[in-house]
C-alpha cells in the first residue's frame, strides 16, 4: 500500500468518491479511524492485526489526499477547492481551526469517562490481559503519542485537520484507561460517580485529603471510618455516594463546573498544538506532547482516586467550591 501513487485508490480506501470535498475527506477519515483503531480489537489478536493494517492504510490515504489538496490549491484560479484552504497555513485557517476546536471541546469533555454498557463489558474482558497498571498506562499512551507525533511532523493542513480526530482518540484512551486502572487495582467501579471525581482531580477542582476542613465540602471516596484525630478536625460537610446520587441538582452543578474548567484547561494546551501544526517536524514534539499530556493527566488522576479507595484510612475529595453543598 505504501507504493500506491494513484489518488483514486486513496479515495477508495476512505470510501468516498474522487470528487469529494475536503470536508468529506476529513469526515471519512474521522469515521474510519474510529472504526478501525487497533485498540477496539485488543480482545482478538487476529482482528487487531487486521485493524492495524487498515488503520495504517487509512492514515496514509488521508495524508496523501491532504498533501495533494495542499499542492493543488496553489493555483487559485482553477482549483475547485480554492475557497476551503491554501498551501500554507494562513491566519484565517488557524482562526477557523481554533473556532472549530472550541466547539468540539465542550462535547469532548462531556464525553469523557462515559462508557456504554457494551463498552464497560468489553473493558472488563480486555483488562484481564493485564496484571500491571504500568503496562496498561503505557499502551494507552503509545496509542495517542505516536499518531500525534506523525501528523505533527507533517504539519500544514494535515496537522491542522488531524487535531480533532486525535482529540477523540485521546478521549477514548483516556476514558478506557482511567476505568481500567480501577479494575486493575481491584476497586468497585461506579461508572457514573467516578467520572465526576476523576475529572475534578484532573481539573484541579478538588484534592484528596484525609479530613475535610471547616467550611469545605468533601466527598468520601472509600468506606473506611475516619480516625479519632481526623474526626475531631472534621468540621466540613461530608457527602457520601448515595447522598450525591440522590441530588440531581448537586450533580448537575458539579458537572457543569467541571466541564467549564476542563474546557479552559484543554483549550490553552490546544492553542499550542494548533500553532505547532503550522510548522512541520517541530509540530511532532508539540502535537505528540499535547496528546501525552492529556491522557497521562487523566490516567494519573484515576490512579490517585482508585489508590485512595484502597487506603487504610478515610479519604475525601475536598472540593474547592464551598457553595456546592447548598444544592443538596
Amino acid at each position: 500500500m505504501d507504493d500506491m501513487d494513484d489518488l483514486e485508490q486513496y479515495y477508495e480506501i476512505l470510501e468516498i468518491s474522487s470528487n469529494a470535498s475536503i470536508n468529506e475527506i476529513k469526515q471519512a477519515f474521522r469515521e474510519l479511524a474510529q472504526i478501525w483503531h487497533p485498540d477496539r480489537y485488543a480482545y482478538n489478536p487476529r482482528l487487531q492485526q487486521k485493524a492495524e493494517s487498515k488503520f495504517k492504510d487509512i492514515n496514509l490515504a488521508y495524508q496523501k489526499l491532504m498533501e495533494h489538496f495542499a499542492e493543488s490549491t496553489s493555483d487559485y484560479s482553477s482549483e475547485p477547492f480554492q475557497d476551503e484552504s491554501q498551501t500554507s497555513v494562513s491566519d484565517d485557517e488557524l482562526s477557523n481551526a481554533d473556532f472549530s476546536i472550541q466547539k468540539e471541546l465542550e462535547k469532548f469533555v462531556k464525553s469523557l469517562f462515559k462508557l456504554t454498557l457494551k463498552d464497560q463489558q468489553k473493558l472488563e474482558s480486555d483488562i484481564k490481559r493485564f496484571s500491571d497498571v504500568f503496562w496498561w498506562k503505557a499502551e494507552r499512551l503509545a496509542a495517542v503519542g505516536t499518531p500525534g507525533a506523525l501528523t505533527g511532523a507533517i504539519g500544514g493542513p494535515v496537522g491542522i485537520a488531524a487535531i480533532l480526530p486525535e482529540l477523540w482518540l485521546c478521549e477514548r484512551n483516556g476514558t478506557i484507561g482511567a476505568f481500567g486502572i480501577g479494575h486493575l487495582l481491584g476497586c468497585q467501579i461506579d461508572y457514573n460517580l467516578d467520572r465526576e471525581i476523576i475529572l475534578a482531580i484532573w481539573a484541579g477542582e478538588g484534592s484528596l485529603e484525609t479530613s475535610v476542613p471547616s467550611g469545605k465540602v468533601g466527598i468520601k471516596v472509600n468506606n473506611k471510618a475516619a480516625s479519632a484525630s481526623a474526626s475531631r478536625g472534621l468540621m466540613g460537610v461530608v457527602l457520601t455516594s448515595s447522598l450525591i446520587k440522590g441530588s440531581a441538582k448537586f450533580l448537575g452543578k458539579l458537572s457543569a463546573k467541571l466541564v467549564a474548567k476542563a474546557v479552559a484547561k484543554i483549550s490553552a494546551k490546544l492553542a499550542a498544538k494548533t500553532g505547532g501544526a503550522a510548522i512541520p517536524v517541530f509540530g511532532a514534539f508539540v502535537s505528540g506532547g499535547v496528546n501525552l499530556w492529556l491522557v497521562q493527566g487523566f490516567l494519573d488522576a484515576a490512579e490517585q482516586y482508585y489508590s485512595a479507595q484502597n487506603m487504610n484510612q478515610a479519604v475525601y475529595l475536598v472540593l474547592n467550591d464551598n457553595e456546592l453543598a447548598s444544592e443538596l
